[in-house]
């Protein structure tokens, strides 16, 4: 269960709340409604934390906001189509040339395209990191089918960048949405880790699925049409035996956070959570909205990139403290 939301870092734009989330054990029975109700607390504490639009007024300001994200999300299209197809190249002749340089996968989320995901990409590189941004089909509901191809994309890479002993890396990956589905899947893969990646970042996702039930969601998800019946769980059963399939998988085998954002409409803060998450974030910002979390907005993005160099510095120090003790064990034991 997750604790009471408190205030965490600020980021560059906007300020950041944070749930410290402990592991629930549980995810074992077969009703639904019983299952998402061990996981209330924590979705309650999400709710409270991420100051979202309630009433008419406030649910119409946040779509004003988030104009410019929707004209830039779908520009982007267009504008970033070419850049996009070069990407790749670009973070493996980077990493060829500086072996050290930490690499960011990242996935795109339903009825996006990989150029949607190029200014998020561009933040990444601003700080240092190789952006990979993956392909991804997500009409397909099989998590292990999108595993496989995530994983033969990642050692492609690998061949191209050159890399080798990819099990000492500290690399990461971060979804969005429907990405951030496939993030928590992987997060529970342990051969991950022989790619090199330590960490997960799930944004805007709904892992356990989400209830389409207001006017915005249901607006939303039409226009994304074919693929949304692998998560509607108020009114498609396979959405719900999916979600069942993911509660009562292992728990991750590596670090995983959460983010959310509070004028998102269309995944809510609550259906972020994930027990097993170790933090739980939400961006409260003007276009921290669907599409602002996806990459639209440069703010948030920059937000999102500060979140994650956190948890890759957390994951490495913890690591270098349990290497250290290990090491002292095996001292005293001589």
């Amino acid at each position: 269960m997750a604790k009471k939301g408190k205030k965490g870092p600020k980021g560059k734009k906007g300020p950041v709340s944070t749930v410290d989330a402990q592991p629930n054990p549980g995810a074992t029975k077969k009703a639904y409604d019983k299952e998402v109700s061990k996981h209330s607390r924590g979705k309650k504490s999400l709710e409270e934390i991420a100051n979202q639009p309630k009433t008419v007024r406030q649910k119409l300001r946040a779509q004003y906001d988030g104009v410019l994200n929707k004209v830039r999300f779908a520009a982007d299209t267009v504008v970033y189509a070419v850049p996009t197809m070069v990407n790749n190249y670009r973070s493996a002749r980077a990493v060829r040339n500086d072996p050290n340089m930490p690499i960011t996968y990242v996935i795109k989320g339903m009825a996006n395209t990989r150029a949607n995901q190029y200014r998020q990409a561009k933040a990444f590189r601003k700080r240092g990191y190789a952006p990979v941004i993956t392909k991804t089909e997500h009409g397909e509901a099989d998590d292990e089918k999108k595993y496989k191809s995530f994983k033969e994309q990642v050692k492609a890479f690998h061949q191209k960048a050159r890399i080798k002993k990819a099990e000492t890396r500290y690399d990461g990956v971060t979804g969005h949405s429907s990405g951030g589905n496939d993030v928590c899947y992987i997060a529970t893969q342990k051969d991950a880790k022989k790619l090199g990646i330590k960490f997960g970042q799930a944004v805007s996702h709904g892992y356990y699925g989400l209830p389409i039930d207001t006017f915005e969601q249901k607006f939303y998800t039409a226009l994304m049409g074919s693929g949304i019946e692998n998560e509607d769980i108020k009114n498609s059963s396979k959405a719900r035996k999916i979600a069942l399939k993911r509660m009562r998988e292992k728990r991750p085998s590596m670090d995983l956070e959460t983010i959310a954002g509070s004028r998102d409409l269309l995944v809510k803060a609550e259906h972020t959570f994930h027990p097993y998450a170790t933090k739980l974030h939400v961006i409260d910002h003007p276009e921290a909205d669907h599409w602002g979390t996806g990459g639209a907005s440069l703010p948030v993005s920059e937000i999102k990139v500060d979140l994650y160099d956190a948890q890759r510095k957390r994951v490495m120090l913890k690591d270098k403290k349990a290497k250290h003790a290990a090491s002292y064990q095996l001292q005293k034991a001589a």
